[in-house]
Parts: structure tokens; sequence; C-alpha cells
């Protein structure tokens, strides 16, 4: 209580000895007299204006002190002096949360000592720092009411969210302050990663990645072992920074390979961040169908998969299997320069593929998740007539030619049968012929050249060739054709013979001839038509064969077109003449076909390249060009920018598309090449779906608790759904000790969990096992490596976030002790005024005063004033 007007009691001094002295003479009753005096008191201190003013409680703080493994011994001390010399300037009560992986009061706090130093039990706690488990556990000591935290750490968190668990401080209505310390400056060279492949397959060559991270630039020793076994053992000169190593292995056998990297230096202060393990699991090696056009075309392809431990078989086009049931047996299927039929003609049923067997591998692909490699050719891509079937939806190219900026000029030769076999009535085959060459003859642009030969025993120039112009000249070409007569025999050696030699002198460099004929020759031998076609592939003639019905010499027809690496069509009907002979000129005008010399260009690093050097690739003298679909990865390309090597996942499965060939005509270098088989394995490789998918799906869930995970299972059917009530159990083998069995428990249709403990870091093994009756045994074997503590990671964001907590937290970031603010009222009570209260309590006296002294009885009265 303070009494405003204190000067005021003098007169109660004053008062006191004369109403002693009055009260005296008068011989009032004793109560009166205290009532009398009781009241003289209430009024004169009511004149001295007292008030009530309680004291402000302390301030309520909390001090957070991370004593985590990442500050080092001198840090965790700097804090704890800190907060020692804080609690010196009159925070003596306020507690104090020690905390890294979990937050800890401690009552006994010392200054001068190192829990973790003390106890080596502390040691596997301190290797996490989660800061928000901390400022939530201070938010809750204090409560509600208000108050501050103060968060001492070098911010290096390894779990949890700091910013979020401050957003939650300060809705509660808390301050919270940091105090930030960099981390230690020591010489630290450690292991940041080893990475291998997950999956591998028997034979597969793989590289081993090895990551050193170092403070100081040094040498050291860099040990790599397999399943215990030294695979490497390197001194190394490591600079300041980040170090990469590569070794290269191939997998040998099937099962897990565990793989331990460690670095050793001789100023290294860091020890437990120096080794690291991973696990590869390794299956059987690949099977791949090859489907070729032609008989022998795949040797050296299939014998470098071989090489490089790709399993495969060869089919012709006939021969791909006709249910998915079968083909899914193959891991991959792999076209070979092989043509599209979507008429589904019985001639050409061994050489390409149908537009059944185009779907069948477009669900072989998109449903059951295998594999497609289709490798380019001069029967493949547009020129294999892909374009608007299953097999281009499939693909990640389109069948559209990359636009240049100016199409050179081609030259097409029309080699039309005119034989009596041919007919010469409207709708004769004949008939369909013409009409085909006019419709070629309009298909071509200015500039370009047509020249069209008759024959039956005789060759006849119907059109010389002269370039095509506009109008009238090409009226005047198209009614040349139109006037074609009829003839007698068929002599296909002597055209070629006059044709191809003249195609060849005309001044363009695409030049492309096309054979039309529904008869045989009885004249030239095999050798004589492939020498014929070979002197106009040397002068970059391309050679395409129609045959018009039944009767036509489909063999000599087909092996012409492969000879002369064009494309081979079967016509049945007569109305089929003029849509091929349209195709054959549009190929010819979009000149798909780009030939000359290329390097490859890596786009960006891809699976399919692993390992392989783009400036290694051999030359490439020709490719087809295509455009990328939006959603594709073009891996390689040509300098111009044309698609060589493109990917894309479609459906469940995967598709590459090769767009050269594997060596006939354009890669001619590439079978010499050293890498030639790793580089169509790592092609076929890439498609392959992955081994471990399948009606059981094992996930391993880390957890907020060092050393735990949560074990998932995923148990289904073949139809996908989900199988409950199994009994699913695992064996888990510990990188050192005794294996030991777990049994799940069911918690969501399908889906079974156990928390298991990874005491140790290093490699462990689950095998999944799951039995219901009624139900096959499912089996699933995987690999789990516990790395070491995430605070052996050095880390450089620590002041950011500590500045970011202390802003988010609506306090400051502290320096020295002296800049934390001294002890203050939180919110003192309001002052209360007394006087009221004690001219009341007067008031309430004075009547009982005056009824004392008037109710008291006389004759008492008058005996004390007789004495």
């Amino acid at each position: 209580m303070i009494l405003r007007q204190p000067q005021v009691l003098w007169i109660l001094i004053v008062l006191l000895p004369l109403f002693l002295f009055w009260t005296a003479r008068r011989r009032w009753p004793w109560p009166a007299m205290v009532a009398r005096l009781v009241l003289t008191t209430l009024i004169v201190l009511a004149l001295a204006d007292p008030v009530l003013n309680p004291p402000a409680p302390p301030e309520r703080l909390v001090f957070l002190l991370d004593q985590s493994l990442s500050l080092g011994t001198e840090g965790r001390l700097r804090l704890r002096q800190w907060v020692d010399q804080a609690r010196q300037q009159g925070y003596a009560a306020a507690p104090v949360v020690t905390f890294s992986g979990r937050p800890t009061t401690e009552a006994d706090f010392k200054p001068g000592l190192d829990p973790i130093a003390l106890d080596s039990r502390l040691n596997l706690m301190a290797q996490a720092t989660d800061i928000a488990a901390a400022l939530d556990f201070g938010r809750q000591l204090l409560g509600t009411g208000g108050g501050r935290l103060v968060l001492l750490s070098d911010g290096a968190q390894t779990r949890g969210d700091a910013l979020a668990a401050a957003s939650r401080a300060a809705d509660a209505g808390l301050t919270l302050d940091t105090v930030s310390v960099a981390p230690p400056s020591v010489a630290d060279a450690r292991l940041a990663s080893l990475s291998v492949p997950p999956t591998l397959r028997v034979g597969e060559q793989y590289e081993i990645g090895i990551l050193v991270e170092a403070t100081t630039a040094g040498r050291g020793t860099l040990t790599l072992t397999r399943d215990g076994a030294a695979l490497a053992t390197q001194d190394v000169d490591l600079t300041a920074g980040r170090n990469t190593f590569t070794f290269p292995a191939r997998a040998e056998r099937e099962g897990f390979i565990q793989f331990r990297a460690e670095i050793a230096t001789a100023d290294d202060t860091v020890p437990l961040n120096n080794a690291l393990e991973n696990l590869a699991r390794v299956y059987p090696r690949p099977r791949v169908l090859v489907i070729e056009a032609q008989a022998g075309a795949s040797t050296a392809l299939r014998a470098a998969l071989t090489s490089a431990g790709v399993d495969s078989e060869v089919r012709t086009p006939r021969d791909l299997p006709a249910r998915l049931s079968i083909l899914s047996v193959y891991d991959a299927v792999v076209l070979l320069d092989v043509a599209a039929n979507p008429s589904a003609t019985e001639q050409m049923a061994s050489r390409s593929l149908s537009t059944e067997q185009m779907l069948l591998l477009q669900e072989y692909v998109r449903q059951m998740g295998h594999g497609l490699l289709v490798i380019g050719g001069r029967n493949s891509y547009e020129l294999g007539q892909y374009k608007g079937t299953a097999l281009e939806a499939t693909l990640p190219v389109k069948m559209e030619p990359q636009p240049r900026k100016e199409r050179p000029p081609v030259a097409l030769l029309l080699i039309i049968d005119h034989s009596g076999s041919m007919g010469t009535g409207p709708g004769s085959l004949l008939s369909m012929a013409k009409e085909a060459a006019i419709l070629a003859a309009d298909k071509l642009d200015r500039g370009d050249r047509l020249g069209v030969l008759i024959f039956d025993t005789e060759t006849v120039w119907s059109v010389p060739f002269a370039p095509v112009g506009d109008g009238l000249e090409k009226q005047r070409i198209q009614d040349q054709i139109a006037r074609i007569p009829g003839g007698g025999g068929t002599e296909i050696l002597g055209a070629l013979k006059v044709g191809l030699p003249e195609l060849a002198q005309q001044p363009v460099n695409t030049k492309h001839a096309v054979l039309l004929t529904d008869g045989r020759s009885f004249t030239g031998r095999p050798p004589d038509y492939l020498q014929t076609v070979e002197d106009a592939r040397r002068a970059n003639i391309t050679l395409s064969t129609v045959a018009i019905g039944d009767g036509a010499d489909i063999d000599l027809l087909t092996q012409l077109a492969q000879w002369g690496q064009g494309r081979y069509h079967f016509a049945a009907k007569p109305t089929d003449i003029p849509r091929i002979s349209v195709e054959e000129s549009a190929i010819a005008r979009a000149d798909p076909v780009q030939e000359g010399v290329y390097r490859a260009e890596l786009v960006a690093p891809h699976a399919t390249m692993r390992g392989l050097a783009p400036r290694d690739l051999p030359a490439l003298q020709g490719f087809i060009s295509v455009t990328p679909k939006p959603e594709a990865e073009v891996v390689l390309r040509a300098p111009e920018g044309d698609p060589l090597l493109t990917a894309w996942q479609y459906g469940l499965g995967r598709v590459v598309a090769w767009t050269s060939d594997q060596g006939a005509s354009w890669a001619k270098d590439w079978p010499a090449w050293s890498d030639y088989g790793r580089f169509w394995a790592q092609l076929v490789r890439y498609t392959l779906a992955d081994p471990a998918t399948g009606p059981l799906h094992v996930d391993l869930i880390p957890s907020d608790r060092p050393s735990e995970a949560t074990l998932q299972v995923d148990v289904l059917d073949e139809t996908g759904t989900p199988i409950d009530l199994a009994d699913v159990g695992v064996r888990v083998t510990p990188p050192q000790g005794e294996a030991r069995q777990l049994s799940l428990r069911q918690v969501a249709p399908g889906r079974y969990e156990q928390v298991v403990s990874l005491p140790v870091e290093g490699a462990y093994r689950f095998e999944v096992a799951v039995q219901k009756a009624g139900l096959a045994p499912l089996t699933r074997e995987v690999g789990f490596v516990q790395p070491y503590a995430a605070e052996f990671i050095p880390r450089t964001d620590g002041a950011s976030l500590m500045t970011s907590l202390a802003q988010r937290g609506g306090g400051r970031v502290l320096a020295q002790p002296g800049d934390l603010r001294p002890p203050s009222a939180v919110q003192a009570p309001p002052t209360r005024v007394l006087w009221p209260w004690l001219l009341t309590a007067a008031l309430v006296l004075w009547p009982l005063e005056i009824a004392i002294r008037r109710l008291w009885p006389r004759e008492r009265v008058e005996r004390l004033n007789s004495v």
C-alpha cells in the first residue's frame, strides 16, 4: 500500500494527545472512546489517499539449449556458458531445456560440463537435431499466459519443421528469441554418397559412383568392397569440395550384392561419416525377342547383345506370337527395320507387321509393362508405313520429317509394266498404273524431275526426264502418261538397265525409282539384278517395288527392294496401285532419309547413355527424320536437331526409338566400336520393367524416431484386388548379429505394417513371405541401407534458419547475454484507490459510536465520572 499524501499523518499525531486529554475529562465509556479513536484514524488515513499497487510477477522464460553432436564439444560448452551468464543476470529461476533428438528439462544445470562427454549413452540421442520438438516442448512448458522462449542452436535441424513450430509458439502468445552459433570448422572428409543401380541383370555392366566431400585439400585412401571382398583400393588426391570417383563392374550372379566404401585421411576429425554401404539386387538375364524382316539382319546385333548379357531369340514378323500370354514371356521386343502392313496382305506377312500385330505390341507395352526398341532402316518409320498405325501411337516419335528451310529437288523414276497381262480397258491394271503415275506427277513440286519408263519386252520412255513445271507443263506430262499403250511380254532387267543409269544422271541428290509389274521376267540371273541395283545404290538411288496381283514375282521384287534399300508393296487390288504410288511420291518429296556424315549430340544425361561418352560414338551416314512427341525424351540428336535416340514411358512400359540402323548401311562403323554391345544392351535394359514389381509391394518408411522405420507391405492379387487376412511375416537380417522374425499386422485393405528397429548403420535385408489358404505363397526380398546420422552432414543454412525463426516468433537474434532484456513485469494489475473504502468504514462506525454513548447505562457513566 502507498500513501499519496503521507504528510496528513501529522494530523493524527497532533490529534492523538488532544483526543486522550479530552476523553479523560469527559469520562466517556471505553467502547465509545475506542470507536471515536478508530473513526478519527480512518478519516485521517482517507485524507492521506492510500492506494494498493501489487508488484508485477516475474517474466516467464525458458531456455532451449541445443546439445547435438554437430556443435562439437566447444560449441556445446559455449552455449551452456551463454545460458549461465543469462541466468546470472536475473533469470536464475528460468528452466533450461536441453535437446538434440528429444527435449528434456535439465534440473541440475552445470555450465562447465558436457553431458555427452560424461555419458556415452547420450551420444546416440545426440545424433539428431529436432528444433521443432524443442519449441513444442517449451511451448507446452509455459502453457498459457504468455512468456518467452530463447533458442540456442546452430540451426542444423535434421528432422521436424522448426518454422511451423515457431508459428505455433507465436499463436500461443509466446515470443521467440534465438542465439545462433556457427558449427565448428574442422578438417573432415566424408563419404557423401555411394551410388549403384538398385536392380541389375546377370551380365550387366554398371558403374559404382562415389562422392567424397572434403573441407580441406589433401590425400586419402579410398577403399571399395563387394560382399566383403576388396574391389578397389586407391590413393586419391582430394580437393576442398566435391570429389567424384567411378569404378566399373559387372553383375556375375543373382541375388543381393553388398557394397561398402570408406575414405581415410590423416587429419580427419569426424570419423563417423567416413563410410557408406549400399545394396543392389541382381536378377536373371533378360530375354528379348528380335523381329527381323530380312534373314540374318540381326546376327551382329544379337551377338553384341549376348556379349553384353542379354539373351535373344529371332523371328520373322509372320512368327510374332499372336497372344499376349505367349509374348509376355519376353522382357522386351526389338523391331529391326520392320515395315508395317496395314492392309494385312498375305504376301507381305513374313516381312511386315499386320494391324493386329501392331495392336498386340501396343498392349504388350501399355498394359503388360514390357519394353519395345525400334531400330530404323529403309523399311521402318515413315518409309515403313508406320504413319497412322498403332505402332506410331506406341512410339515416342511422329512420322513427320523435321521441317527444312528449303526442300532440295528430287528425281522420281516410274518404271511401269505395260505387258499384255496388265490389260488395256477401263479398270485394268494398266489403267490403274497410269492413274498412279498421273497422281505421282501431280504430287511433285516445281523443280522436281520426273521420268516414266514403260516396258514389256522392250523399253520406251513415255516421259523422258524433265523438270516438273506448273500448269500446261504438268498437264503435258500427264497426257503423255495417259497415252501409254498395252504391250507384250515382261522384261524387268532390261527396264532397270535402261532407267536406273538415266536416273543416276539427274542433277539432284535425292533419286528414287518405283517399279510396278504384275508378271515374271524369264530372263536375267540374280547376280545380274544385284549388280544393276548396286550400281544404282552407288549413285545414291533407292528402289521400291510394287507387286500387282498374285502372278507377280514376289520373291524377286522383295529382293530388289531390299537391295535398293527401298520398300516392297503388294497391291492385291488394282485400286491399291494409285495409293501406293502416291505414298512413294510423298516419301520421295518429304525426303525423310537424311544422308551424309553426322555426329550424334547428347541432349541431356539419360540412363540409356550411362557410362558412354557422346564424343566416342562413331559417325552416322544417315537416318530417318521424324518429329518427337511432346512427352518424349530426346537423348541424342543430329546437328540440325533431328532426333536420333528418343525414349518415353507409354502406359506401364517404355519405348525407345533409334532412327538410324544397326550397322547395315547408315551405321557401318558402329559394329567395330568397342561399346557396340553395351550401347544396344543399355537401350534394351532401359525398356525393361522393374523386376521387383509384382503383386507384393514392399516399402520402408523412415520414422521420426532415430533408428526406427515402418515396414509397409501391400498384397494384391493378379487383378489388383487387395488380399486381406493373410499371414505376413518378415525375416530381418541386420548388418551385424542374428536375423530375427517379425509378424506384420493389417492396417488397411491389403496393407500390412510393422515398426522395425535399425539400431546400427549399414545394409539390412528383409525377406517378406505371404501365406493364405487358397493362395499361392508370395515372397519378396528387399534391401534397405541405414546411412550414418544426418548430424554428420555439414550444413550452411543454419544461421538463416535461426534468423527466420526469430522473425516468425516475433523476437530477435541475440548476440550476447546482455542483449537479453532484463526481467520486467509481464503486466502489472491496476492500482486500487482505498480512500472511498476508509470513508465508508468511518460512516458506518460513526452511528455505532453515537449509539454506544446514548445507550450506555447512566449509573456506570456517573460512577466513572465520580472516580
